[in-house]
């Protein structure tokens, strides 16, 4: 493609893919009254539908606030420490923690709106399971290993292992 900065005109000869051609291809018409003219364009992606993209996003981009962000993610931090102190009661209670760590975990994971996901569940060549569980929340990402001759029994460690790094950061916050 040539770069003539007093283009008005942009004819294409191939299809677009996507917005970011789009936007290419009018960047090289720079005049004020420029055009572009599609001589093919794809049946899933007509020029009008990545047009309208197109002026989505720019909308999106006009309008985002890099202050107003900041503070909508200072307040939801602040909610979810919220909710965390909320829900540290939970951790304390080391009886219940130890009789069912997963149900414990998954309690707080809920209280907390945080996302408890199995990362990884595989059973050795000893026969013997290993489990790796994740916790993630908006201030704090932990994981937990897991072994055990069965599956609920690496989880629960895995659970268990979580459980007591959620409890000593909170020990350490002041919590």
């Amino acid at each position: 493609a040539l770069d003539v900065p007093e283009a008005n005109v942009v004819i294409s000869y191939d299809c677009l893919k996507d917005t970011v051609e789009l936007a290419q291809r009018f960047g090289r018409a720079r005049q004020k009254e420029s055009s572009l003219t599609l001589m093919t364009e794809r049946r899933d992606r007509p020029l009008a539908v990545l047009k309208d993209a197109k002026k989505l996003q720019d909308n999106i981009i006009k309008e985002f606030d890099p202050v107003q962000t900041q503070k909508t993610l200072m307040s939801r931090q602040q909610s979810q420490l919220d909710r965390e102190r909320a829900a540290a009661p939970l951790l304390a209670n080391r009886a219940k923690i130890e009789r069912s760590p997963l149900e414990s975990l998954n309690i707080y994971a809920a209280k907390t709106k945080a996302v408890l996901k199995t990362e990884s569940l595989d059973q050795s060549q000893d026969g013997r399971f290993r489990c790796k569980l994740e916790y993630v929340a908006m201030s704090r990402r932990m994981d937990g290993l897991g072994v055990g001759a069965t599956k609920k029994q690496c989880k629960h460690e895995a659970a268990l292992c979580i459980l007591k790094k959620l409890r000593d950061s909170d020990e350490r916050r002041g919590h």
